[in-house]
C-alpha cells in the first residue's frame, strides 16, 4: 500500500511538472480577434484578417498555381489561360487592398527600437566586407563608410539601456583569411610546411591523395571571396544578434478562438544594417537570408549566404540599380534590376523551405514551391545557375548561360540579342520564348528536346523541324537556312549541338535545351 501511494504521488509531481513546464514554454501567449487568420507572420507576432477574407484568398491563389501548373503541362490553350490568370492576379491585387485595410497585427510581447549611426574610414585597398542577414546597401558622396544600424529588442517591458549596447557594429581592417580564405600561396606555404613535419612524412601515397582532394575541396569553396584574399580589407560586423553573444530564442504562441493560430520561436534580439558606400568600390555582404534591398551601388558587389545566423523564406531580397559586376553566391534575391555589368548567379545551393505533412495514410515529404526571380534590364552578360527557379527574363543586352535545371524559365526579347552563343538550358523545366516577330526572324535558333513537347507559331522558313541523335535521341527545330546548306551540313549543326550542351565553343546562335520539359517560341505579333 506504501508502495501504491509512492507512485501515485510520484505520478503526481511529474504532471504538475509537466504542466509547468507547459506552461513555462507558453507564457508568452497572445489572443487575436475570434474567427481571425493568420495572413502573413514577422519575427514575433503575425497579422490576423478576417476567416472568410484569408479563405477567399487563399482559394484565388490556389485556383491560380492549378491553372499555371496546367498550361506548365500543355494541357490548356496558353493565351487564353494567361488571360484568365491575369485576371485572377488582378482579383488577388483587389483582395491584397481590401486586406491591408483590415489586418490586425498580434504579438506577445512589445517591441522596442533604437537606430545607432556610425563612421568608419575607408582602407586603402577600398574593399569591404559585411556580415549581416538584413542589409540595406546605399551609395553616398562621403570618403569614409557610413553605418544606420535598426536594433529590434522583444520584451515586456523597456529593456535597458545595456541591452541595446550590446547589439552593435564592429569595424576593423585587417587581412581575414577566417571569412574570405587564404590565397594559393598562403595555403601552399602551410602544406609545405606541413609535409615537411614527421606527421607529413608519415603520410602514405593515398592518403596524401584524399588530403589533395579535401583540400583542394576547401580552397574551391573560397573561390567566390578570391579578390579580398591576403589584402588588408574593411570588415563590418553586426555583434551581439548570436547565441554565443548572449542572444536567445524565446518561445510564443498566438492563435484566435474560432480561427488560426501558431506557436514558435523567434530571436529576442534582431538587427538591420543600412551601409552607405563611396564610388568605386568592391563590396561583398555574407549573411544575406532575411532582407536585402540594394539600391544605386556603384562598385563590383558580392552577394553571399555563408556566415548566416538567421533566416526568413517571405523576406525581401531585391537588387537594383548597380553600377559594376553582380555575384550572388546561393542568395534569395527575387529582383535584379538595371545593373550596368556582368551578372553571375550561383543558385543550386539556395535554401528552400519545406517539411513533412503527417496523416492516417501516412507521411510525405515537401519543398514550397519555388518563388519569382525577375531578372530585367541587364547591361552586361547574363550566366545563371538554378535548381528549381521560376525565372523571368527581360532586357539582358549581353550573352545569356542560364541553366534552371526543374523550374520554369520565361524570357521576353525586345531587342535583338547580342552576337555570340547564347544558351538556355534544363533537364525537365519549361522554357519561353517571345518576342515580337521581326525580333525572333533575325535570331539563329536551336531549340531541342528528347521528350518534351516544342511549340512555335513562326513559319517554316525561319525554323524547320529536326530529328538527330548525339548517342542520345533528340528532336527539335533549328534554323531553315543553314550556314553550309549542302546535304552536310545538317552534321555541322548536329556537333554545334552537341558544343552547346556543354556550353562549348560554337558558332553564335541561341540554344533552347529541355530534355524532358516543354519548349515554347511564340512571337506575339
Amino acid at each position: 500500500m506504501i508502495r501504491i501511494s509512492v507512485w501515485l504521488f510520484s505520478f503526481c509531481l511529474l504532471l504538475s511538472r509537466f504542466s509547468a513546464a507547459q506552461d513555462d514554454l507558453w507564457k508568452h501567449h497572445a489572443k487575436a480577434p475570434p474567427k481571425h487568420a493568420i495572413h502573413r507572420s514577422e519575427p514575433g507576432g503575425a497579422w490576423f484578417v478576417p476567416m472568410e477574407l484569408h479563405e477567399r484568398y487563399q482559394a484565388l491563389k490556389s485556383q491560380t498555381a492549378s491553372l499555371a501548373a496546367e498550361i506548365e503541362a500543355g494541357r490548356v490553350d496558353g493565351n487564353a489561360a494567361l488571360q484568365e490568370i491575369a485576371h485572377m492576379e488582378a482579383e488577388l491585387a483587389s483582395l491584397e487592398r481590401e486586406i491591408a485595410a483590415v489586418e490586425v497585427f498580434v504579438s506577445p510581447f512589445k517591441v522596442f527600437r533604437q537606430t545607432d549611426t556610425y563612421e568608419f574610414p575607408l582602407g586603402e585597398q577600398r574593399m569591404v566586407l559585411i556580415q549581416a542577414d538584413g542589409i540595406r546597401v546605399r551609395s553616398w558622396d562621403g570618403n569614409g563608410i557610413r553605418c544606420e544600424l535598426q536594433k529590434t529588442v522583444l520584451a515586456e517591458t523597456q529593456p535597458a539601456a545595456a541591452v541595446f549596447e550590446k547589439i552593435a557594429v564592429k569595424h576593423e581592417n585587417r587581412v581575414a583569411a577566417d571569412l574570405v580564405g587564404e590565397t594559393d600561396s598562403e595555403r601552399q606555404a602551410r602544406e609545405d610546411l606541413f609535409m615537411q613535419s614527421s606527421d607529413g612524412k608519415a603520410m602514405t601515397a593515398e592518403q596524401r591523395v584524399n588530403r589533395d582532394e579535401l583540400l583542394k575541396e576547401i580552397a574551391d569553396s573560397w573561390r567566390t571571396f578570391t579578390a579580398f584574399q591576403g589584402k588588408s580589407i574593411d570588415v563590418l560586423k553586426v555583434e551581439g544578434i548570436a547565441w554565443q553573444e548572449g542572444n536567445e530564442h524565446i518561445s510564443y504562441r498566438i492563435d484566435s478562438e474560432g480561427g488560426s493560430g501558431r506557436a514558435g520561436s523567434t530571436w529576442k534580439n534582431a538587427a538591420e544594417l543600412t551601409v552607405y558606400l563611396p564610388a568605386d568600390i568592391h563590396a561583398a555582404i555574407q549573411g544575406c537570408q532575411t532582407m536585402v534591398d540594394v539600391d544605386g551601388f556603384r562598385g563590383s558587389l558580392i552577394l553571399s549566404h555563408i556566415n548566416s545566423l538567421d533566416r526568413d523564406y517571405h523576406g525581401s531580397f531585391t537588387v537594383r540599380n548597380v553600377h559594376g559586376a553582380l555575384l550572388i553566391d546561393a542568395a534569395p534575391i527575387r529582383l535584379i534590376s538595371n545593373v550596368t555589368g556582368s551578372v553571375e548567379i550561383h543558385g543550386f545551393s539556395e535554401a528552400r523551405n519545406g517539411g513533412t505533412h503527417h496523416s492516417d495514410k501516412g507521411r510525405r515529404m515537401y519543398t514550397d514551391n519555388s518563388s519569382q526571380t525577375v531578372i530585367e534590364n541587364i547591361k552586361g552578360d547574363l550566366t545563371a545557375e538554378y535548381l528549381t527557379g521560376h525565372l523571368q527574363l527581360d532586357a539582358v543586352t549581353g550573352t545569356m548561360n542560364i541553366t534552371n535545371r526543374h523550374g520554369t524559365t520565361e524570357l521576353t526579347l525586345t531587342e535583338t540579342p547580342a552576337a555570340g552563343p547564347h544558351r538556355l538550358a534544363s533537364e525537365s523545366g519549361r522554357i519561353s520564348i517571345s518576342g515580337d516577330k521581326a525580333t525572333l526572324h533575325k535570331v539563329r535558333w536551336y531549340l531541342a528536346s528528347q521528350c518534351g513537347e516544342l511549340e512555335t507559331n513562326l513559319p517554316d522558313s525561319v525554323v524547320k523541324n529536326v530529328m538527330f541523335t548525339s548517342g542520345e535521341p533528340w528532336h527539335g527545330l533549328f534554323p531553315a537556312s543553314g550556314e553550309d546548306d549542302s546535304p552536310l551540313g545538317i552534321f555541322q549543326e548536329i556537333n554545334r549541338f552537341k558544343a552547346a550542351l556543354n556550353n562549348g565553343e560554337r558558332t553564335p546562335g541561341f540554344d533552347v535545351i529541355s530534355r524532358a520539359g516543354r519548349i515554347s517560341l511564340q512571337s506575339t505579333d
